[in-house]
């Protein structure tokens, strides 16, 4: 972490995982008063089988032991349309979801072959409202319950193969706003913004942080013009929170190994500086017999800022700075569609 130098043991572990995983679904489409209600419930099987190489730990004279195992789940959904009025829909759906463990965790050394599937309930409520024939509102509520995730165990001293334990829980939830104009007299784009809050909680009587991708603010904007002869314009601008990061409040100096070594404070307590970016497009389309050919210039980060994207600490963790993204960054490129 921040640069420092590994221990003088590192742990080591080489295994193969295999997932296989089939999730037929069935739904149906029920339709009343004219299509102003439609209902859609469904329904997901979800069976899924794993192979670990080794379920233990590598040890001298101990023979590698592999795991089969096997799981079966039904996962119910429903969604709801309302048209009240012709220019409005209210819409809604729930759902139970799972998901297998990341391969890289199935280490027995730095995870645990035996984790199980992580679960959430979803849920999503909004309204659509259309302006005009071009220009529509859309406004959608959501929230996510997860269970069953994969934390790091809080014994100082874990079982083997036990380094990670399905003891995590988190909830998301937040509100976005899309203004969409589709394409009219050569002008189309949209924006959105999103108010949003992701929470973990490593065990359960461990207090709630947040996850380590909350954004709080997230904005996006595109916006499109095209010209006579086949030209176009296009910009599209991002601002977003910066990611939660854990702070260093001091270090004390490891004698042993002749380096500073940090101490951290509550765990994502402070963020990255606010990431913003525009980028412009400029293109030319040229059609040739019943192809297109697409010509364009494309110029990234046309503000040239230095966004953030993680912390980095010096030796003795007194001082700290940013590991910079790419600075502005044009292109030229050929798109031949045919």
């Amino acid at each position: 972490m921040f640069g420092q130098p590994p221990p003088p043991q590192i742990g080591a572990d080489r295994w193969t995982a295999t997932l296989v995983g089939v999730a037929p679904y069935a739904e149906a489409e029920l339709s009343a008063w004219q299509g102003q209600l439609v209902v859609v419930p469904g329904v997901r099987i979800d069976p899924y089988v794993r192979a670990v190489s080794r379920r233990n730990p590598p040890a001298a004279d101990v023979p590698a032991a592999g795991l089969f195992t096997r799981d079966f789940a039904v996962e119910p959904r429903l969604a709801i349309v309302a048209r009240p009025h012709v220019r409005v829909a209210l819409r809604g759906a729930v759902g139970l979801y799972r998901q297998m463990p990341a391969p890289e965790d199935l280490s027995a050394v730095f995870g645990d072959p035996r984790l199980p599937t992580a679960r959430a309930l979803h849920v999503v409520a909004g309204a659509d409202l259309r302006i005009t024939d071009t220009l529509s509102l859309e406004l959608t509520g959501f929230f996510a319950r997860l269970r069953r995730l994969a934390m790091r165990s809080p014994d100082d001293a874990p079982l083997p193969a036990e380094a990670l334990q399905p003891i995590g829980a988190g909830r998301s939830y937040g509100l976005q706003v899309l203004l969409r104009q589709q394409l009219s007299r050569g002008l189309f784009g949209w924006i959105a913004y999103t108010l949003a809050r992701a929470e973990r909680r490593d065990a359960p009587d461990a207090p709630v942080r947040l996850s380590d991708h909350d954004q709080t603010h997230a904005l996006a904007a595109v916006l499109g013009y095209s010209l006579p002869r086949g030209f176009e314009l296009g910009a599209r601008l991002r601002v977003a929170s910066g990611f939660p990061r854990t702070p260093v409040i001091g270090a004390y100096h490891d004698a042993s190994r002749d380096l500073f070594q940090p101490q951290f404070g509550a765990h994502n307590t402070i963020r990255l500086p606010t990431f913003a970016q525009l980028d412009i497009r400029v293109a030319k389309r040229v059609r040739i017999a019943r192809t297109s050919l697409d010509i364009f210039l494309e110029v990234q980060n046309l503000w040239n800022r230095q966004n953030a994207e993680e912390l980095v600490y010096s030796a003795n963790y007194q001082a700290h700075d940013h590991i910079r993204g790419l600075p502005i960054l044009p292109a030229f490129g050929l798109q031949w569609d045919f």
